[in-house]
């Protein structure tokens, strides 16, 4: 699936219960690529775009830049 907007500051995608306020939520994803979560992510690898990554086995944090 593929979503197209303009790259105003403004847009992009929040994910919020009906029950939330306007400024609450779980997760929103700004136009320009920026993630915020209220809680945790859950994944055994993250790669940073430069090389480096954090990768977990589930009882260690591997962090290798």
């Amino acid at each position: 699936t593929t979503f197209v907007m303009s790259n105003t500051a403004t847009r992009g995608w929040k994910w919020i219960a009906n029950t939330d306020a306007v400024g609450a939520g779980s997760m929103s994803l700004t136009v320009d690529g920026r993630l915020y979560t209220d809680q945790y992510i859950n994944a055994t690898k993250f790669v940073h775009r430069s090389g480096g990554e954090i990768s977990s086995d589930g009882t260690t944090m591997r962090f290798t830049f």
